[in-house]
């Protein structure tokens, strides 16, 4: 009867083994991206307007490091025709960490006052998306995409 019981404990044990071996590990985000969508849109995309001059998001790149840090370019097109005959561009970038949770990923970097902001998102298979707002480039909340490279 001892030897059925260690038999039985032992399966039961292997059965419990064999169901928590599916990974919880979150998926593997590491890599380069480039910017595909803003707002569900391909750029150039409209980011900001005022009476004098309109933001457009033209391009960019984010790249996630194995070790946690990130840094994302990107790429905006000034265009104060509205007011004269000005157009420029600038390049925002931001720096700093980010965290993985499953298929949620937060980036985490100070603005230009130190104060700590994180842009949240999302990641699945060769993708990313960030919901970004930073009261300078941005003057709304807008959801960029980026496509690993």
């Amino acid at each position: 009867m001892a030897r059925r019981l260690h038999f039985a404990v032992g399966a039961l044990l292997g059965l419990a083994a064999a169901t928590c071996s599916e990974s919880t590990q979150p998926i593997a985000v590491a890599g380069t991206y480039r910017l595909t969508t803003v707002d569900g849109h391909a750029p150039p995309s409209l980011v900001s307007a005022t009476v004098n001059a309109d933001r457009y998001l033209v391009d960019g790149s984010l790249e996630l490091s194995a070790d946690g840090r990130f840094t994302m370019l990107l790429s905006t097109m000034l265009d104060t025709r509205s007011g004269g005959p000005l157009v420029d561009s600038v390049v925002a970038v931001y720096w700093g960490s980010y965290h993985v949770d499953g298929n949620a990923v937060a980036l985490y970097w100070l603005d230009n006052t130190q104060q700590p902001r994180t842009f949240p998102g999302t990641a699945s298979g060769a993708a990313v998306t960030v919901t970004v707002s930073d009261g300078q480039v941005f003057a709304a909340w807008a959801a960029l995409g980026f496509g690993r490279t």
